[in-house]
This record gives structure tokens, C-alpha cells and sequence, in this order.
């Protein structure tokens, strides 16, 4: 009796520590694909971002840019994206010159015109 002690420790450390983590990745990963709907962003394992077109039982088709359309398995997708606001680069460009004064953005060398 003494000796099966450490094998039910270590099996029970294995589940703990393989199995149990496993199974909640495959569960999360299941809810992830059974979520999938069009217009979603997601992300694929591979790390490829696009938009969800259309879902069929064990495919997604995922359209990477205007008029380019792939379809994965729903596997692939690793996660959907939270839409965040977009960046606007006028306000960016209207940040920089407010850090800079009107004399130094005059003074300021052109690249284009004062290369050698």
C-alpha cells in the first residue's frame, strides 16, 4: 500500500498540472469558434487579423482585405478584437505642430530640399 502513495500523487499532480489546463483552453477555445459572427475582427492563431464574412458548421471565411476572401477552419481562430476607436492622423499631425512653435516648424530643415 505504502508503495502506490507516490503514483496517485503524481497522477493526480499530472491532471492537475496537464489535463485540467487542457481542458479549459479546449472549452474557451470552443466558445471562442461557437461566437464567430460576420462582421466580428478576430485573430487567427497564426496572427493574422481580418474580419469574419461568413461561418458554416466547421469553416470561417475571413476576408483579409477589400475583395480577398480565405476561408480557415473555425479552430484557427485564436480570438476576437474588441473594436477600439479609430486613430486619427489629423489630430496626430495637429499634436506635433502644437509642440512645436510656428518659428521652429519655419525653421525646421525640409527633407526633401536640404539633403546633400
Amino acid at each position: 500500500m505504502e508503495a502506490l502513495l507516490p503514483l496517485v500523487v503524481l497522477v493526480l499532480a499530472f491532471y492537475l498540472v496537464v489535463l485540467r489546463p487542457m481542458q479549459r483552453r479546449q472549452r474557451e477555445q470552443a466558445a471562442v469558434a461557437e461566437q464567430l459572427v460576420p462582421g466580428a475582427r478576430v485573430i487567427t492563431h497564426s496572427g493574422l487579423h481580418a474580419e469574419v464574412v461568413a461561418v458554416s458548421d466547421a469553416t470561417v471565411d475571413l476576408a483579409l482585405a477589400p475583395g480577398v476572401v480565405t476561408t480557415w477552419a473555425k479552430g484557427a481562430v485564436a480570438r476576437t478584437l474588441i473594436d477600439e476607436p479609430a486613430d486619427d492622423s489629423a489630430d496626430l499631425d495637429e499634436d506635433l505642430g502644437a509642440d512645436l512653435g510656428a518659428d521652429e516648424l519655419a525653421a525646421a530643415p525640409d527633407s526633401d530640399t536640404d539633403r546633400p
